[in-house]
């Protein structure tokens, strides 16, 4: 996520954007696997934990 963030081709807000989110929500659920590595089911769960927190379907979906 980290090397991600570095390398990414953005004005730096959207960076920060895409660093809150992914460090908020997507390191805690995922942990250290690789972005490659959890299946369907796993997703489905990431994006339903997302909806019963409250979070907006657009908002999570981005």
């Amino acid at each position: 996520m980290e090397k991600f963030l570095a390398e990414h081709e953005a004005r730096d807000g959207t960076v920060e954007t895409y660093g809150y989110r992914l460090r908020g929500h997507v390191v805690p659920a995922l942990g250290d696997q690789l972005i490659t590595e959890p299946r369907r089911p796993e997703y489905k769960r990431f994006f339903a934990d997302l909806e019963a927190a409250g979070m907006a379907d657009p908002t999570a979906h981005r």
